[in-house]
């Protein structure tokens, strides 16, 4: 049976440490998320709490190398 898409990108934050609290910096759109430390690859992840801003639809996220996020700042 095939790993749901969600599960397999859960899945690499097992293991992983919160170091901090982000938000975009967009002026249109504000997003919130965790900026998380990924020592087995050195790498910094952000993990972005998104759902659309009636709140009524099903809420979602995405996770994205840090180091390649230009807009947001720790808050």
């Amino acid at each position: 049976m095939a790993k749901d898409y969600y599960v397999e990108e859960l899945e690499q934050l097992i293991d992983c440490k919160i170091v901090g609290i982000v938000r975009s910096t967009d002026k249109y759109e504000k997003y919130y998320g965790l900026k998380i430390d990924d020592p087995r690859m050195e790498r910094g992840l952000i993990i972005w709490f998104l759902r659309d801003e009636e709140g009524n639809g099903p809420g979602s996220f995405t996770i994205e190398n840090y180091d390649e996020v230009e807009d947001f700042e720790e808050i």
